[in-house]
Formats: structure tokens, C-alpha cells, sequence
């Protein structure tokens, strides 16, 4: 499911991670590090390796 959270931990340290879907192709991400004030955010979306440098 891509409109939920997740809480992980990566090398000991707590992780709460919340992905939204922004459309077909693109995946928000706001990831909470235990510990730290600000959040981190990420835009994730599919790409073609056709359209790469070397792709097939």
C-alpha cells in the first residue's frame, strides 16, 4: 500500500517513514529521524532507462 507509514530502523536509529502517491508515476516520501528536528523529504518516481545515458 503506498498511502500509509512505516516505522523502521536503519543501523539503530528509529525511522518513521509516510509515502503518498502524487500521481501515476511519482511517490512522495516525509521520513521522521528519532532524534533529529527537521524532516527529511524525497520525490520518487519511475524512469524509463530507455531515455538514460547507456540504457537499452
Amino acid at each position: 500500500m503506498i498511502d500509509g507509514g512505516a516505522s523502521v530502523v536503519y543501523d539503530h536509529q528509529p525511522v518513521a517513514e509516510y509515502p503518498r502517491r502524487v500521481d501515476r508515476s511519482d511517490v512522495a516520501e516525509m521520513i521522521l529521524v528519532d532524534g533529529e528536528e527537521r524532516p527529511y523529504f524525497f520525490r520518487l518516481g519511475i524512469v524509463d532507462p530507455s531515455r538514460l545515458e547507456g540504457g537499452t
